[in-house]
């Protein structure tokens, strides 16, 4: 294996011992920079990942497959097929994240890493589920997939730098806190969504227009808890409470 901090590997999961590092070398963790991989992994690949790499920055796994094992790639967490585990890649320096095309569910604070600036996310993707982002203080864009139907309490909680994000219209709920103290966040279009849970956007202090659909059934208290929201164009057909008290 050469010197170069960038590498294409092809893995396959092994069932006693990391795959990843037989294909690598353990000798060459302390050189990755930027690291995709091919083929199947499962928590023995995961527990390098996290914990032998120093200088990982850049991970690309969209043609990987993530298969289950019994060994724990943290205290209490295996990998199971096709999902992105609790906390898998909140430990480490990882600036951007592809995550496998094929990964059908992230659960809670699978990403919650405030290193990362960049994620891509599954394209079959039905539910962001909670804390999964939360904390991630220098995300600044996330385009969520075309499927996404559920977004889970405080899953992008303190997402200080985030600027933009592109909500699919087949998105039916935001939970409680979800993006509470999104403090850069100017402007929402919630296209589809049926119900949004209280405290949803508290502390957004730069939002300023909200766009509401036809589709919205119930807003819960303190949703819009943020003291500069000016503009809210709502095209429901009935009536919908909105709670817009200024923020603390």
């Amino acid at each position: 294996m050469s010197d170069t901090t960038d590498y294409n590997v092809t893995v396959t999961a092994q069932e006693k011992e990391s795959g990843l590092q037989n294909v690598l070398g353990q000798d060459n963790f302390g050189k990755v920079v930027s690291l995709k991989v091919t083929g199947t992994i499962n928590s023995y690949d995961i527990m390098i990942i996290r914990n032998k790499m120093p200088y990982l920055h850049h991970l690309d796994l969209t043609d990987a497959t993530i298969v289950a094992n019994d060994f724990e790639y943290d205290e209490g967490y295996h990998t199971e097929d096709n999902v992105i585990g609790v906390g898998m890649f909140s430990k480490g320096k990882f600036m951007s994240v592809k995550l496998p095309k094929n990964a059908t569910r992230i659960k809670p604070r699978a990403l919650s890493n405030p290193s990362l600036i960049e994620v891509d996310l599954p394209v079959w993707l039905e539910s962001v589920e909670s804390n999964v982002f939360s904390g991630c203080s220098l995300l600044e864009h996330v385009k969520l997939p075309s499927m996404l139907k559920t977004i889970g309490s405080y899953a992008f909680s303190d997402c200080s730098r985030l600027k933009d994000i592109e909500l699919p219209p087949t998105l039916k709920t935001i939970g409680s806190g979800a993006f509470s103290g999104c403090s850069n966040l100017e402007k929402i279009s919630l296209p589809g969504v049926e119900t949004i849970d209280g405290t949803a956007f508290s502390g957004c202090s730069k939002l300023t227009e909200v766009r509401i659909p036809s589709t919205l059934k119930s807003i819960d208290d303190g949703a819009f808890y943020c003291g500069n929201l000016k503009r809210v164009f709502a095209y429901t057909v009935e009536p919908c409470l909105l709670y817009t008290s200024p923020s603390p």
